[in-house]
């Protein structure tokens, strides 16, 4: 479902999404979305969930092409809300 949503969204808007080696892809994989996140930590502080380090513009576009909101990670109310 994630590759196909991320094929779907590669040809409909017409622009590449991060591959390997600092390339762009036209036929991402769900695999090669998820190695962009490998390194995320999502940490609890005084009861609000922080990333380790801020979304890098390539996990940022992954998120789009799958219609979800950046604070997916942080917000736990934000339940996959779907950008439409």
């Amino acid at each position: 479902m994630i590759e196909r949503e991320l094929r779907i969204f590669v040809k409909e808007a017409g622009e590449e999404l991060p591959g390997w080696n600092k390339g762009q892809t036209n036929r991402p994989t769900s695999f090669m979305m998820l190695t962009k996140f490998s390194r995320l930590i999502v940490i609890n502080i005084g009861g609000k969930r922080r990333l380790n380090r801020p979304l890098s513009e390539e996990q940022k576009k992954y998120l789009r092409a799958l219609k979800i909101g950046e604070d997916i990670f942080t917000n736990p109310n934000a339940g996959g809300k779907l950008l439409l």
